[in-house]
C-alpha cells in the first residue's frame, strides 16, 4: 500500500525523496566542514596568543575574503556553507584580541620575508612572462630581483637570470638563499662545478640545511669525480641521519657508494629506499645481493636481514 502511493505519487515525488537523503548527508558533511574550520580558527589564536603576536592580520585576510561572497547573508543557507559566516569567525576573533590586548606592530623585516616567499611562490608556479610582468624591470627591490631572477631561470635566460641574482649576492653577501639559487641556476644549465661552488657558499650561511645540503649532493655527484662523490656521500649520509625517510637521499646514496666501488651498500641503500616506497620484492633483492657481500653478522649485514624480515612481512 504504502510501496503503491509513492508510485502514484508521480516522478516529481519520488525524486525528492531520493535526493533527500543526499541533502541530509551532505549539510551533515559541510556541517563538519565547518565545525574544522571553527576548530582551526582557534588553534591559529592559540598559536599566535602563545607567542605573544596579534591576530589582527588573520581578521584582516578574512575581511578581504568575505568581499568576495556574491550573495548577501539574508539569503545564504548557512547549512549549504562550506565555511562558519565570515562575520561570525571575524568577531570571535576579534573578541580574542580585545581580551589579550596584543597590539599589532607591523615588522619590516618579517614583511620583507613574506614578499618574498610570494615572489618565489609566484615566480616558480606562474609562467615566466607572468612572472615579469607582475615584477618589472623598473622596480628594483629585493622580492622583484628575487621574482625576476627565478623567471629567467626559468624561461631559460641564463645571462638575465645571472645578472638579476649576481646583484642580490654582491649587496645582500649573509643571505643563503641567493648563492642557492644561483646554484640552481648554474646546475640546470649544465655548469655543475660552479653550481659545488655557489651552493657550499649557501650552506655555509645555513648550515644543515636539508634541502641546500640536498642539491649540494646532487651538484657534486654530477661533477662525476671521486673527490665530489666522497663529500656527495658525506652530505646524504647527514641529510639520512636528519630525515630516514628522504627517498631521494637514498637514491643518491645508493649511486656514490656504487660509483666507489661499495657494491653491498649500494644494495643496502637500494634496499632501503625500495621498503620505504612499498616495493617489497624489490626489497628482498636489494638486500640478498648485500647479504653476499657483507660480512655475516656486521651491522649492515644485519640491517639487510631486517629488510628481508620485514618486506616478507609486509609483502
Amino acid at each position: 500500500m504504502v510501496a503503491s502511493q509513492i508510485v502514484d505519487a508521480g516522478i516529481g515525488g519520488a525524486s525528492n525523496l531520493g535526493t533527500l537523503g543526499i541533502t541530509v548527508a551532505q549539510r551533515n558533511f559541510l556541517k563538519h566542514t565547518r565545525d574544522n574550520e571553527k576548530t582551526a580558527d582557534m588553534s591559529a589564536i592559540k598559536y599566535l596568543n602563545l607567542v605573544e603576536r596579534s591576530a589582527r592580520p588573520l581578521v584582516k585576510l578574512l575581511k578581504i575574503i568575505g568581499k568576495q561572497e556574491l550573495l548577501h547573508e539574508s539569503r545564504q543557507d548557512p547549512y549549504l556553507r562550506t565555511h562558519p559566516f565570515f562575520k561570525d569567525r571575524i568577531e570571535t576573533i576579534e573578541a580574542n584580541i580585545n581580551a589579550n590586548k596584543l597590539k599589532y606592530i607591523e615588522n619590516p623585516e618579517e614583511k620583507l620575508q613574506y614578499q618574498r616567499i610570494v615572489a618565489k611562490i609566484v615566480a616558480f608556479t606562474e609562467p615566466p612572462g607572468k612572472t615579469l610582468l607582475l615584477y618589472p624591470k623598473n622596480n628594483n627591490s629585493i622580492a622583484n630581483r628575487y621574482a625576476r631572477a627565478i623567471a629567467y631561470l626559468r624561461m631559460p635566460d641564463f645571462n638575465k637570470g645571472l645578472s638579476e641574482i649576481n646583484y642580490l649576492i654582491k649587496n645582500y653577501p649573509k643571505d643563503p638563499y641567493f648563492p642557492e639559487l644561483l646554484g640552481q641556476m648554474l646546475f640546470e644549465n649544465g655548469k655543475p662545478e660552479k653550481a659545488v661552488t655557489a651552493l657550499k657558499l649557501s650552506l655555509d650561511l645555513l648550515p644543515n640545511e636539508h634541502s641546500i645540503m640536498l642539491s649540494l649532493a646532487r651538484a657534486q655527484l654530477e661533477v662525476n669525480q671521486k673527490s665530489q662523490t666522497i663529500k656527495a656521500l658525506k652530505n646524504l649520509k647527514k641529510i639520512i641521519k636528519m630525515n630516514s625517510e628522504d627517498l631521494h637521499a637514498w637514491r643518491l646514496i645508493s649511486i656514490s657508494e656504487a660509483r666507489l666501488g661499495n657494491h653491498g651498500r649500494a644494495n643496502l641503500a637500494a634496499a632501503e629506499r625500495a621498503y620505504r616506497i612499498g616495493k617489497f620484492d624489490l626489497a628482498i633483492g636489494f638486500a640478498k645481493k648485500a647479504r653476499k657481500i657483507f660480512k655475516k653478522g656486521t651491522p649492515n649485514d644485519l640491517r639487510a636481514q631486517d629488510i628481508i624480515f620485514y618486506s616478507a612481512e609486509n609483502n
